[in-house]
């Protein structure tokens, strides 16, 4: 298949929405983050093909702070079951080992520890990468994507705030580079 992105639509981008919490105890904060723009379910619909891309791209504790914190993810995964997704992705193109990532991270077992078949954190299958066309592109006019990050009903960013040498502060956009193939540091020049 052949994938296009397109430009955006000529009526008005909706408002912005932007919701904070503050507290220790994840599961409520993921809960007070949502309730303000109306809950899960304002995302996630019944039947629902969910992907929850959380940054899973280093072989690091929770406590390191360098991936998306399990906790979260669980909590996101659980709500978007409980919002009636039909199958729930987790996964990442990793900049270390895989493996190692997943377990370290302990993203794995937190999807894991959930004990629902329709929730599933699976390891990047390169064959899975398709091109993409970006039809207003400068000097980047086509791309390799992840096939289940553009097939799914309902895509989650759930990055991690962190320092980059290039953009001072990394959120959603640094981690949807775990969704795109081919030389990423590419990326990082003009």
């Amino acid at each position: 298949p052949r994938f296009t992105i397109l430009p955006p639509a000529q009526a008005a981008p909706p408002a912005a929405q932007i919701s904070l919490a503050r507290g220790e105890d994840y599961q409520q904060l993921v809960a007070k983050v949502l309730a303000p723009l109306g809950g899960m379910g304002q995302f996630v619909k019944p039947g629902d093909r969910v992907v929850i891309k959380p940054n899973i791209g280093w072989d690091r504790s929770p406590d390191q702070g360098a991936n998306t914190h399990p906790l979260v993810v669980r909590t996101v995964v659980s709500q978007a079951l409980e919002a009636g997704a039909k199958q729930v992705l987790v996964f990442d193109r990793t900049c270390n080992e895989e493996r190692r990532c997943y377990a370290s991270s302990g993203i794995e077992e937190a999807v894991r520890s959930l004990k629902d078949d329709r929730a599933r954190i699976e390891n990047i299958d390169q064959r899975k990468f398709v091109p993409v066309e970006i039809s207003r592109g400068k000097a980047l006019t086509r791309w390799e994507i992840y096939k289940d990050a553009l097939d799914c009903d309902c895509y989650i960013n759930v990055p991690v705030a962190k320092h980059h040498g290039l953009s001072g502060l990394t959120l959603g956009l640094k981690n949807a580079m775990g969704v795109i193939g081919g030389n990423r540091g590419r990326l990082h020049q003009n």
